[in-house]
């Protein structure tokens, strides 16, 4: 793994999936006055970087976004890669007391990914795949996908592989399909998990293979993706490959029909209609 500095890389934890954060065993113990604001106030991109989460998530002192946002700003401008990425998100999202600036986002992205920072190369792969801030170009989508997929990036490894099984930005493929597919369903994320199970259910790019299909797709559905949650429910109740059971039916149903699944709450409510 790349290194982020000194600071990022000692007190922060990154995860694709799920964020940035000061590491747990530094929560309670800091060392903010000897070591991370001297450094913050001196300029370290690493350290202002650090001291924007203090701020923002509040460790070990009130949160006080004022703060936060003018060292988030700091460590971006300062060159920190990580920062940038997070500062385009803001402006993406319009998020944390920044105004939604799509303009201002893929330009920190971009130099964020000119770091070859991963999460930043995916950001600008989503950007070109929906026209976002710059003009729509699937094939560059999936150039900055494959990049970022190449280093790891669960989510760019699904977008790869969708961009394979349905042949957008690239020549169809299934069996590369499911390579990505694999790679990003392995490191649990879902989305990937109920792609690659229906991979196996219809046979596409991979030898049909009905248990290895419901045990991707129930790992989906129990890491909460509704459309396999969906899917299931649906096979169930119409014994699909799979021994009919209604209740089994209802209770995937139920549990995306809750989350606003359209056809999963079509399904349930024929469940209740004819028992």
């Amino acid at each position: 793994m790349e290194s982020n500095g000194y600071f990022v890389d000692k007190y922060t934890y990154i995860d694709d999936m799920s964020g940035i954060w000061i590491r747990e065993e530094f929560e309670d113990c800091l060392p903010m006055e000897e070591e991370i604001l001297p450094a913050a106030q001196q300029g370290d991109a690493g350290a202002e970087f650090v001291y924007y989460l203090v701020n923002s998530d509040g460790v070990g002192c009130e949160p006080n976004l004022d703060i936060a946002m003018e060292y988030l700003h700091r460590s971006a401008e300062h060159g920190c890669r990580v920062a940038q990425e997070w500062l385009g998100t803001k402006y993406h999202a319009g998020v944390e007391g920044w105004e939604a600036d799509i303009d201002a986002a893929v330009m920190w992205y971009k130099r964020s990914a000119e770091q070859g920072y991963i999460p930043a190369l995916f950001m600008l792969g989503e950007c070109y795949k929906l026209g976002t801030g710059v003009e729509r170009d699937v094939e560059k989508a999936m150039e900055y996908y494959r990049v970022a997929a190449e280093g790891g990036h669960p989510w760019a490894q699904h977008a790869l592989g969708n961009g394979y099984y349905y042949g957008r930005g690239v020549a169809r493929d299934y069996e590369e399909a499911v390579k990505w597919y694999t790679l990003s369903a392995e490191q649990g994320w879902a989305p990937a998990q109920n792609s690659l199970g229906n991979c196996y259910w219809y046979g596409r790019g991979v030898e049909q293979d009905i248990d290895e299909a419901l045990n991707w797709l129930t790992t989906a559905a129990e890491n909460g993706n509704t459309d396999a949650q969906t899917a299931l429910g649906t096979k169930y109740y119409t014994g699909e490959y799979v021994e009919q059971d209604y209740e089994e039916a209802v209770k995937w149903l139920t549990m995306a029909a809750r989350q606003n699944h359209d056809w999963a709450q079509n399904n349930l409510a024929n469940c209740y209609r004819y028992g």
